[in-house]
Parts: C-alpha cells; sequence; structure tokens
C-alpha cells in the first residue's frame, strides 16, 4: 500500500516547489535545493526509523559479529571488520530500503510523472534523494561507529577522507535503491529485495569476514562486489595503520556510485512511462 503520509506531503511540496506552467528551468543549484527540501520534508517523520534500523541494529550487529570473531580469530583485526561491517549495514539497510520504497511509491502515485512534466533534470532526483538520505542516515553512522568502537575496543583513526568516503558509501547504496524501486511493481517487492541485496553485499567476500573464513568461492566473488572496496575504503578512513590499497579502493568506490546514480538517473524517464 502506498504511504498516505508521503504522498500528501509530496502533492504539497510539488505544488508549491514550481508553477506547472513555468517554461523557464531554473539553475542547477536551485533545482537541486528545491529537490533537496521536497525529499527531507516528504521523509521527516520517518526519522525514527532510521534510529532503529539505521543505528541499534548495526550497533547490535557488530557488537555480535565482534563477539563471534573474538573466539574464532584472536585479535584487533577481526574486531575491526566487525566494526566496518556494522557502519556498512548502517549505510546500506535503511537508506537502500527507503529509496527502492521511495521511487515504487512515486511511480505508483504519479509523482514521478508530475515532477518529469515540471521538467525535473533526473539526475538530480537521485543526488537529492541521497542527499536528504545521507542527512537522516549520518547521525546513525557516527553512533555506530563511536558505540561499536568502544564496546569492540576498536581503536580509532577518523582521517579527513572519512568527511568523502561516508557519504559517498551511503550514495552507493542510495543508486542502487533508486535501481530497485524503479524496477520492481510493488513496495512488497522492494523492500526485502533491498534487504536481500543489502545481506549479500556484506556476504559476497572479504567484507565483514576475514578472508580465512569465508570458502574459496566467496572469497573469488568478493573481487567483483563493490562492498569490498567499500569496506576497505571505510578501514582506511576511520581505522589506523597501513591501508596499501587506499587509493584504489577510494576510486573504485565512488566510480561504482556515480554509475548506480547516473544508471538511475538514466533510466527515471523509462519508469515514469
Amino acid at each position: 500500500m502506498p504511504n498516505t503520509t508521503e504522498t500528501a506531503d509530496t502533492a504539497g511540496v510539488l505544488s508549491v516547489m514550481r508553477p506547472p506552467d513555468a517554461r523557464s528551468r531554473p539553475g542547477i543549484r536551485t533545482e537541486l535545493g528545491q529537490l533537496i527540501s521536497l525529499q527531507i520534508l516528504n521523509w521527516r517523520w520517518t526519522w525514527r526509523t532510521f534510529l532503529v534500523l539505521g543505528t541499534i541494529l548495526p550497533v547490535l550487529y557488530g557488537l555480535m559479529l565482534g563477539t563471534a570473531l573474538r573466539h574464532s580469530t584472536p585479535g584487533a583485526v577481526s574486531q575491526a571488520q566487525a566494526l566496518i561491517g556494522a557502519v556498512l549495514l548502517s549505510a546500506s539497510v535503511d537508506s537502500m530500503g527507503k529509496t527502492s520504497a521511495h521511487f515504487v511509491n512515486l511511480r505508483q502515485t504519479g509523482g514521478l510523472d508530475h515532477l518529469l512534466r515540471l521538467p525535473v533534470r533526473p539526475a538530480l532526483l537521485i543526488v537529492s534523494t541521497g542527499a536528504a538520505f545521507c542527512a537522516f542516515a549520518l547521525p546513525g553512522i557516527v553512533a555506530t561507529i563511536v558505540l561499536d568502537a568502544w564496546l569492540l575496543d576498536v581503536e580509532l583513526a577518523v582521517s579527513p577522507l572519512a568527511v568523502l568516503v561516508v557519504p559517498v558509501a551511503v550514495f552507493a547504496y542510495v543508486g542502487i535503491g533508486a535501481l530497485i524501486g524503479g524496477l520492481t511493481p510493488t513496495p512488497e517487492l522492494a523492500s526485502p529485495l533491498s534487504l536481500l541485496v543489502s545481506l549479500a553485499s556484506l556476504g559476497a567476500g572479504a567484507v565483514v569476514l576475514p578472508a580465512p573464513l569465508l570458502p574459496p568461492a566467496l572469497q573469488a566473488v568478493g573481487d567483483f562486489n563493490p562492498a569490498t572496496y567499500i569496506a576497505d575504503a571505510l578501514r582506511g578512513a576511520l581505522l589506523p595503520g597501513d591501508h596499501p590499497h587506499l587509493a584504489i579502493s577510494v576510486l573504485i568506490t565512488c566510480v561504482f556510485t556515480a554509475t548506480a546514480v547516473v544508471s538511475a538517473g538514466a533510466w527515471v524517464r523509462r519508469w515514469a512511462a
């Protein structure tokens, strides 16, 4: 069932965003600002679920994973692995699920058709969604980092690179969520599919588990899993020590995120048709 609160909010904000008969297109910054305001107002009532799924669930996940790894792979490396897994879960599970449900809702209620008649730049619609959901997700991600680092006794060494890597990680999952929401027929299918993709990305390769604990097949799949490089970039941005592949991981993360966002933007008009 479409969310009535979201539908009402979308209609109300869209009516003042731009007049239906407006012929001139605003500048990119103006349009992006209007779209971000639309998305934030549209989702203002959902901070409670971001708190639960974006903070409490990842903190418990990291704690349980770290406790299990402490017995199977003693040492600080396993605890740091659990911390990064919790951060990835916080960045992915709720942002991707809400993005997919949001775009299914826009399609079903006619909001997407209305937006594209204004007209709105499709890529900016995806970017504005990512920016709004970053604003909601970042407090939970920061809380997850601090709490799990304390609970797992992991030393942090946050570098300025975190200002780039953490939002880009959220944007990557927003792009995937937009693609899922555009290609699935109902929210009932989009939400579990998003959760499945999130969990599969955490399990394929040495993302949350050390490579020696994984079967060879999963280790091989991990080389093609974007979450592998997102996790490595997060380690380099949040944890001390040498990270020889950090530059490559950050580059791959940025390229994947840009590809996901651009691909979603390219498909938006087809979803509205």
